[in-house]
């Protein structure tokens, strides 16, 4: 992978690409474990969330719970 994203990539700054990924993989699971469609959710999140802050997050609680 590292050859695709550059000679001077490591581990962490790959892994810190796929968190974003991970996250939304992990609100379209809780979606299903719940019953509901994952089409429904919004998964393309800010990986950081200190720059999503409270007021953008996206997780199955927060829809579910409006």
């Amino acid at each position: 992978m590292a050859k695709h994203f550059g000679s001077d990539t490591d581990v962490s700054s790959i892994k810190w690409q796929f968190r974003g990924i991970r996250a939304g993989a992990k609100i379209q699971k809780d979606a299903v474990l719940n019953g509901k469609d994952p089409k429904d959710f919004d998964v393309a999140l800010n990986p950081d969330p200190r720059k999503r802050g409270n007021k953008g997050e996206c997780s199955l609680k927060a829809i579910l719970f409006r």
